[in-house]
């Protein structure tokens, strides 16, 4: 099904926010949407990583940059992440990279060239975030996951993914590294046996030759990939692989949001999430606010005057045509 940007912009952002929520919840997940809002009801919210908060808390300011400037923000990232002249880098355990890296998937998802010039920097910023500019060799292992997810996006953006050859064609791009190599075949070879999510957590793990984060995102690829087209499915099979779901899940919902769009969001989901003044977990956003958010960043993107003031009501969708459609009476 075709879904506008403006749904897909808002699925992506608010699918990773609510991936991100019901990630931490501990009971059975088919009723999470009763576990998130007692704990918005009850103004209370479950225990958070810290390197977790840093990246959603990164997200965040780089999807302001990129409406305010139209680029990654790093002195932003450097001011409020780092503001002391000794900060050491940023402590990633595994994946939490790709969270903060998404408002810059979504942004640059027609040139795949600058976004991928835009993660390295990103990478590089994480290695020494004291530096005025990026500088040194960008991490080029992670800097190539987080490229597969933005290869994943633009593919969804533009209409032109296709789930069942998507790996195949990145195995086929320019040398990948070994860990990401290994990964995505096995990853393509359980969708293609149907060998099923329990085999593939046990092969990722069981490998040596996989890194952390790479295990996170090719996790959140197969859910994603398996079930491209249920968003409730895709983030019931996050949940399930037990592994670093505080990053599989936000991935996966990031994915399957952008792919099926906002109304592809269990209308009850979406209600449990929209208490009025009442933060998400994990983002610490309404929902209200990660709407508003996704309509400046799309805005910006389309090139709007002044995206900063781009207000649009939580239960409206702009009017967007095709260039010359819209004429004069």
């Amino acid at each position: 099904m075709h879904h506008s940007l403006s749904s897909r912009f808002r699925g992506a952002l608010l699918g990773a926010a609510i991936g991100s929520s019901l990630s931490t919840l501990s009971q059975d997940f088919r009723h999470a949407e009763s576990g998130l809002l007692s704990w918005r009801q009850a103004d209370r919210a479950p225990a958070v990583p810290d390197s977790l908060k840093q990246a959603t808390q990164l997200a965040i300011l780089g999807a302001e940059s990129l409406v305010r400037w139209g680029k990654l923000g790093i002195q932003a990232w450097q001011d409020t992440i780092a503001p002391a002249p000794t900060a050491a880098p940023l402590q990633f355990r595994g994946g939490e990279q790709a969270i903060a890296t998404l408002p810059l998937l979504l942004f640059f998802h027609e040139d795949t060239t600058k976004l991928h010039l835009q993660l390295r920097q990103a990478v590089t910023f994480w290695a020494a975030p004291t530096a005025v500019e990026p500088s040194g060799e960008a991490q080029t292992e992670d800097a190539q996951g987080m490229g597969i997810l933005g290869d994943a996006i633009a593919q969804i953006l533009k209409h032109t993914l296709r789930p069942d050859t998507f790996l195949l064609s990145q195995l086929h791009a320019p040398p990948l590294a070994e860990s990401l190599r290994v990964t995505l075949q096995l990853i393509q070879q359980h969708l293609e046996t149907g060998a099923g999510l329990t085999s593939l957590r046990e092969g990722l793990l069981k490998s040596s030759q996989i890194s952390a984060s790479h295990k996170a995102i090719g996790l959140a690829l197969y859910c994603f990939l398996s079930t491209p087209e249920d968003f409730q499915l895709s983030l019931l099979q996050a949940k399930r692989t037990g592994y670093q779901t505080e990053v599989v899940c936000p991935l996966v919902g990031a994915l399957s949001g952008a792919h099926n769009g906002m109304m592809g969001i269990p209308a009850r989901w979406r209600f449990a999430a929209a208490v009025p003044q009442k933060a998400l977990p994990v983002w610490e956003r309404s929902t209200n606010e990660i709407l508003q958010l996704a309509d400046r960043l799309l805005a910006a993107w389309s090139g709007v005057c002044d995206p900063i003031n781009q207000t649009i009501a939580p239960n409206q969708f702009p009017a967007i045509f095709a260039p010359g459609v819209m004429r004069p009476l």
